[in-house]
């Protein structure tokens, strides 16, 4: 009686949560296992489903969950859920109260379908779809000598954030998070600007925008595009402007609120067609090699060893050509540890193997740095294919004396046309992924994400919408082929092997 009165008067809005005076938050605590060895299981969810509270197991199998005050009554009851991909799902009664209460999980394993696994991000739920490939409990233990040194373990989902439907949850992600948006970026108003010549789409081809003095550079994407951002990197004002595709006219454009409704615009320009070379792509690894990532570090090093090495499927004509910066912060063993761009596949591996995760100390790390020096690489200059994959668990040090940062990056990349893939890791919070997706979508890339289904490092955050779970390799592999055969449709054949 007393239970529903206090709903009933919580719902009229005539008490609020905190006028539950003296009541204590419940704790729920205890460790997972597998029944079968007693090995502590990591990265297995903990969620109460009716209330949208969850957490995760840590790396010795210990698990803390904490029911606010105000979120339920005392004497409540709620069904726990524990699950995990390569361990049965398992489901226990508990009574809410305000004290700390033991409950512990012993799980069997299983062998279950991963490709095609969707996450419902508002419920925690996932629902398994068909696919061929399978993961077991025990691939999810971490451990010395374990299967830190097979490709495969890692799990990640991945969001593209300026398709029509992208972009309109990619603008709820920016509502729902405002307050995280101190990076000086407003990236809600875009214009995306056809270039075309005889109705034909330039594919990699400079294109300068002008407003009286100023004057920007960008290089145009596989569908023949390049976005404007009037509040973010170009600093455009309502007025003329004129958009000049590299060896064509000028054209005239009256930048108003007309236009950013209509969010697009067509330029096509008579322009002698470039030469087309060999097919190139140009993959940059930007890895943060700081103590952070050592939950993670030797998986995420196996699996891009496993995909530099399976991104040129045989008889391909493509150029691959590969360059890694691994960063830490200042004071630190090393800031930049950069291996320029090299086609010898092997000669990357041994480089990727041979930095350990070390130093750092506080949150933010010395990633500017690291995306000048990555920059500063030798990236093709000619038509080309160019990614540029950024491994990190922690955003930007605002250093003060800083004289290169993120949003110079963001241009530079623009005008070289290098799209960026952020690959979030255990440890990044909401404001670390609102600077991600940004440089995402000013680039024209996607944001990756790591996800707790591997059961290897701390708990990692999702995003608040639902997503696709697959393994990080395939992934990886599959979205690098795609970009490629954007810009080399007679490459199509070799994305799909």
């Amino acid at each position: 009686m007393r239970r529903n009165l206090v709903r009933a008067l919580l719902s009229l809005g005539l008490i609020t949560p905190t006028g539950l005076v003296g009541q204590a938050p419940a704790v729920i605590s205890g460790t997972v296992t597998l029944a079968t060895s007693g090995v502590p299981q990591a990265g297995v969810i903990v969620r109460i489903e009716r209330l949208s509270i969850g957490t995760a197991s840590m790396a010795d199998g210990r698990y803390r969950l904490v029911v606010p005050a105000g979120r339920f009554t005392p004497g409540d009851s709620a069904t726990l859920t524990v699950s995990r991909m390569g361990l049965e799902p398992q489901r226990r009664t508990v009574v809410l109260r305000g004290e700390t209460s033991g409950v512990d999980f012993r799980m069997a394993a299983s062998a279950v379908a991963l490709e095609g696994v969707v996450v419902n991000a508002l419920s925690g739920s996932a629902a398994r779809a068909r696919g061929a490939s399978s993961v077991s409990a025990d691939a999810g233990v971490a451990g010395p000598g374990g299967f830190g040194n097979e490709p495969g373990v890692l799990t990640a989902g991945i969001l593209d954030d300026f398709p029509r439907r992208g972009w309109r949850e990619y603008l709820r992600f920016l509502d729902r998070n405002a307050q995280e948006s101190g990076w000086g970026m407003n990236p809600r108003e875009v214009i995306s600007v056809r270039v075309r010549t005889d109705g034909r789409p330039l594919r990699d081809h400079p294109v300068v925008v002008r407003q009286g003095e100023r004057s920007y550079t960008l290089r145009t994407r596989a569908d023949g595009t390049i976005r404007l951002f009037p509040y973010l990197e170009h600093r455009l004002d309502f007025g003329e402007l004129t958009v000049t595709p590299e060896g064509g006219e000028p054209q005239r454009l009256v930048l108003n609120h007309a236009l950013l409704r209509r969010g697009t615009v067509t330029v096509d320009r008579r322009v002698a067609a470039p030469a087309r070379p060999r097919p190139t792509l140009d993959i940059g690894l930007l890895i943060d090699a700081t103590g952070s990532m050592q939950d993670e570090m030797s998986y995420i090093q196996t699996e891009l060893r496993d995909i530099v090495q399976r991104v040129q499927p045989r008889g391909s004509p493509l150029e691959v050509r590969i360059s890694v910066v691994y960063y830490r912060d200042r004071g630190d063993e090393f800031v930049t540890r950069p291996h320029p761009f090299d086609p010898d596949v092997e000669s990357t591996v041994r480089f990727l193997a041979a930095t350990r995760a070390g130093g750092g100390g506080d949150y933010p790390e010395e990633m500017n740095e690291a995306l000048r020096v990555m920059m500063e690489q030798a990236w093709s200059d000619g038509p080309a294919a160019r990614m540029l994959f950024v491994v990190a668990d922690a955003p930007p040090h605002p250093y003060p004396d800083a004289r290169y940062t993120f949003h110079e990056a963001m241009t530079d990349a623009t005008r070289k046309g290098i799209s960026i893939f952020p690959v979030a890791a255990s440890g990044v919070d909401r404001p670390t992924e609102y600077l991600m997706r940004t440089m995402a979508v000013v680039t024209g890339g996607k944001y990756l994400f790591l996800t707790d289904h591997s059961g290897v490092g701390n708990p990692h955050l999702t995003p608040d919408q639902p997503f696709d779970v697959h393994r990080l390799n395939d992934l990886m592999v599959r979205e690098i082929r795609a970009f490629v055969a954007g810009y080399y449709p007679e490459l199509r054949g070799f994305a799909a092997r």
